[in-house]
């Protein structure tokens, strides 16, 4: 019985310090990110964040988990496109979803669906709205 306890303990410990623990607070994703995106069609090009907190670390109500929001600048750069704007972002504290959408000044809208790894943010983008419409994935490291 000893050697069970034992076992759940330490797989208990390690999970935590997984890359992927999911207990990424607003405040760490205060900063600048950049990285790669690939686009379906194969292009690969860039893209970086500058984001800050829009909002305090919120609770719910009836649960301990907390809500997230945050705003800022992004650019990318695509072998098709060029485009800057705004970013909102919001997630829940324990949650592995976040999502970003970012408005650009041509008008294009690009919705981010990331999931953290250690101190980078990896999912799916999908361009709508844009004179190339366009979906893939990304990664971004905090600089």
């Amino acid at each position: 019985m000893r050697k069970v306890v034992w076992l759940a303990g330490v797989l208990a410990l390690s999970a935590c310090n997984t890359p992927f623990n999911n207990a990424l607070p607003p405040g760490s994703l205060t900063g600048n990110w950049s990285g790669s995106l690939s686009s379906a069609d194969t292009t690969l090009g860039s893209l970086r964040l500058s984001l800050v907190p829009a909002s305090a670390y919120m609770a719910q109500t009836r649960n301990t988990v907390g809500g997230w929001t945050m705003t800022g600048s992004w650019s990318m750069s695509l072998a098709s496109a060029v485009d800057s704007g705004t970013v909102a972002g919001d997630g829940m504290d324990g949650s592995l979803a976040m999502h970003f959408n970012l408005k650009g000044a041509s008008g294009c809208v690009i919705d981010l669906h990331a999931s953290p790894m250690g101190s980078s943010l990896f999912g799916l983008y999908t361009a709508s709205a844009c004179a190339v419409p366009d979906s893939g994935n990304f990664t971004i490291t905090k600089q």
